[in-house]
């Protein structure tokens, strides 16, 4: 089974409206196809500070078994497991 997975670039959400980042994520989150269903406004925001985070590392755990990483090269990668 495949996973799906999105990837952007964090360096232009730095010091971007937490609630700019949080759009931005959500629209991306649609367009990768992601469940929206258990997303909740904290959860969010818990991404978008994760993304707006300046070390590399680490792992957040989100709703649908989503996983966001966060690399050295300042990329943001979002992976949820594909659904049969």
């Amino acid at each position: 089974r495949e996973a799906s997975r999105l990837e952007l670039a964090t360096a232009p959400l730095a010091g971007q409206p937490l609630l700019v980042v949080c759009e931005v994520f959500r629209l991306a989150w649609r367009a990768a196809g992601f469940s929206e269903q258990a997303m909740t406004r904290e959860w969010w925001q818990k991404l978008a500070q994760f993304a707006q985070t300046p070390t590399a590392g680490g792992a957040l755990n989100l709703p649908g078994n989503v996983i966001a990483r966060r690399d050295s090269a300042g990329l943001l990668s979002l992976t949820a497991p594909r659904l049969p």
